[in-house]
This record gives C-alpha cells, structure tokens and sequence, in this order.
C-alpha cells in the first residue's frame, strides 16, 4: 500500500505552521486572512462561538451544539452561486442570521430558486437563496422567534436592532 498526499504550497504551510501560517504569508494582513478564511472554509468556528454567546449555561450551551451545530447538514447555494453548508430543517430566518445578522436585522424579503418565499420556508438540499435586506425595513420582530429554529436567531438580535 502507497499513501499519498497532494497539497498546495499554502496547505503544507498550514501543516507546517498551524494557524501562523497566515501571518507567515502575510505579516500584515495575517489576522485579516486568517478570519476571511475561518468565516468561508470553517464555519463550525463562528457556529460555537453564536452557540456559546446564545447559552444561558453549559448544560444549555451542549443542548445548543447539538440541535445547531452537530445536528445534519445540507447543501444551499448562497445568491453568489457558492456551496455552504446549513443545519437541516431551518427556515430562511435562521440562514440569514447564519450568512449576515446585519442583513438579517435588515431582511425585507427572501428569494428562493427565483421565487419570493414566506419568512417561515423550510431550506432544502440546493436552495439557491437571496435575501433582500433594507435599511428601512421593519427588521426582526417576535414572531420570527417562533419561526427560527436555531439559536442564531435570539432576543439579541432583536434587542441589538431595536436600539
């Protein structure tokens, strides 16, 4: 048996240096690749973080990495045509909290597959999703917490976008 391995330069530096590999490209920008990268390539990082700024304590901040970040995830393509992955059975509120709080506070409207959808549609696997945000929109209210089905979606937000 052969195992192989087949990198980029980039990708042995990531093996080499660990996340000082960014800084090791780029002195000055280091920080600022480094968490461009971490928001597109590793998402579960910004999950946790949301998880752990939503929980009241840790028996809750566990129940909120189960039902949000490990639960099942799906394919949705965002309105760029790029592939990110989402928790099954969430509405188009809890995907806009996940992409952009601030464009969710904004949402006005939210298109799916070229058609405008109800704030309380179900993604599913290969949704193409727009989200049209205003600044002049109503924004977020209470109902939408009855919608939402993950944390990304709290009183916080509502609070955050009512002051």
């Amino acid at each position: 048996m052969i195992q192989m391995q087949i990198r980029t330069p980039f990708m042995e530096k990531i093996t080499k240096y660990g996340i000082t590999a960014y800084w090791h490209e780029d002195l000055e920008n280091g920080s600022t690749l480094m968490q461009k990268a971490f928001d597109e390539q590793y998402p579960f990082y910004k999950s946790i973080l949301n998880a752990n700024k939503s929980a009241k304590n840790n028996s809750d901040f566990i129940q909120i990495l189960e039902d949000d970040v490990l639960s099942e995830k799906i394919p949705v393509y965002n309105d760029e045509g790029k592939m990110i992955e989402v928790s099954k059975n969430i509405t188009v509120i809890d995907y806009a909290y996940f992409v952009s709080p601030f464009f969710a506070n904004h949402m006005a409207g939210v298109i799916v597959n070229g058609s405008f959808v109800d704030f309380s549609y179900e993604v599913k696997p290969y949704d193409k999703i727009r989200i049209i945000s205003d600044v002049n929109s109503s924004g977020p209210n209470c109902e939408w917490l009855n919608i939402a089905r993950t944390t990304s979606v709290s009183y916080t937000h509502l609070r955050a976008h009512e002051t």
